[in-house]
């Protein structure tokens, strides 16, 4: 059923902004993302890119709400984060 995602990426105003930081604590990767539009909330999966030695690895979280914190489990504290590094998801970064 594609009725949720028609409505909500064209027939609604707008486009996520995302503010967000993330940090790094005993094997584990924190991230607190906020949506900040004015708008109604967006509800998408999200691509994020731990970027370790010239490598990434993608990992994907669900983002349903305005405000929300995620974890993900990594062997070492990566060098750069990334959103959405394929580029799939229509939103506007507004830094940390």
């Amino acid at each position: 059923d594609l009725k949720a995602f028609f409505q909500q990426w064209l027939f609604t105003k707008g486009h996520p902004q995302l503010k967000w930081n993330w940090a790094y604590n005993k094997g584990k990767v924190t991230f607190q993302l906020e949506q900040v539009q004015d708008h109604h909330v967006f509800r998408f999966p999200l691509e994020i890119g731990l970027v370790k030695d010239g490598k990434m690895t993608v990992e994907t979280i669900q983002v349903n709400d305005r405000l929300g914190s995620f974890e993900v489990k990594t062997k070492d504290q990566p060098d750069d984060v990334v959103l959405d590094p394929n580029q799939w998801v229509l939103f506007e970064d507004m830094g940390n």
